[in-house]
């Protein structure tokens, strides 16, 4: 007759260990998983807020200098205001250059529009950055 290592019961309870074991270790296997994959799908999400937000700047922006372009004569200066929430937009308006032609007067604008974040206090780097010429023709006597 053969006798076994270990007694029925012994062995039965040695079994169930080993299962709580390797059903604890799953689990922290799989929690660790589902920490990363939420980590992943935040920062997608978060990025893509970012990319939403950055677009409607630009459109707005750009809304912005196709009004100074089409409307009426150009003060120059500098103003600086807040812009769509969480930016602060900077516009510069500056003369480049003046000259006569035929009784009227020809005057050559740089625009700049630059948008920063507003916890960039020193508005260091712009988050958008637009510029173009504009040409007014004065009439003679003006």
């Amino acid at each position: 007759m053969m006798r076994r290592a270990f007694p029925k019961g012994r062995r039965l309870h040695a079994t169930r260990g080993f299962i709580l074991l390797e059903t604890l270790i799953a689990f922290a296997i799989l929690a660790v998983m589902l920490a990363a994959a939420y980590r992943i799908t935040g920062s997608g999400a978060a990025t893509l807020a970012r990319a939403e937000a950055a677009a409607l700047v630009l459109d707005q922006a750009q809304s912005e200098l196709d009004e100074l372009l089409a409307g009426p004569p150009l003060t120059p200066g500098t103003e600086t205001t807040a812009f769509a929430g969480e930016f602060t937009r900077v516009r510069t308006i500056r003369q480049v250059r003046a000259a006569r032609q035929g009784g009227g007067q020809t005057i050559l604008y740089r625009i700049n529009i630059a948008i920063y974040r507003k916890d960039d206090i020193n508005l260091a780097r712009p988050v958008l950055h637009l510029e173009t010429l504009r040409v007014e023709r004065g009439r003679s006597g003006s």
